[in-house]
């Protein structure tokens, strides 16, 4: 077994706990056998080991942090997310097939971000097509205080009343 000059064994550097000396490479580094936090066993060079900002984890941290920050609110795939992104399409979109009953006349989506519209609403009561986002005051805008998950009844009975021709 080679050895060498400064002994690792045992010490944790980061989310590694160093195992043992698994050999010397053909530049002259030593290579430690080390396991991570999350079980998965890998092989660092000491100087790699020795300045800790260069290695801390099998890469199973840098995977975290990457996830951690692109993730902002991780609803993007829920039913709510797309209930904000259709009411939002619907009134600033001229190309939804929507947009004259809702931008076009005059109807504004006024949340800032899906965190606004999900503080005011919250999650919807049901999985299935049963409850939608409605607003309570029909002519009025996509804002806080006027909307509210409704289910389709209650849709129904809140319904714009058409003018007739003679």
């Amino acid at each position: 077994m080679p050895r060498a000059k400064l002994d690792l064994t045992g010490k944790i550097i980061g989310r590694l706990r160093i195992i043992e000396l698994s050999h010397i490479d053909r530049h002259g580094s030593t290579v430690w056998k080390c396991l991570c936090n999350c079980g998965v066993t890998v092989f660092k060079r000491g100087a790699s080991l020795n300045t800790p900002s260069h290695t801390r984890s099998c890469g199973c941290l840098r995977k975290e942090v990457t996830s951690a920050r692109k993730t902002i609110h991780g609803l993007s795939k829920s039913v709510e997310w797309q209930s904000y992104r259709n009411a939002r399409s619907r009134c600033m979109n001229k190309r939804n097939k929507d947009y004259p009953n809702y931008g076009g006349r005059g109807i504004k989506f006024l949340f800032a971000s899906f965190s606004d519209f999900f503080k005011e609403l919250g999650f919807k009561p049901s999985p299935t097509k049963l409850h939608s986002v409605d607003r309570i005051n029909n002519n009025g805008n996509y804002e806080p205080g006027n909307v509210r998950w409704a289910n389709i009844f209650e849709q129904a009975n809140n319904k714009r009343e058409y003018k007739t021709r003679k």
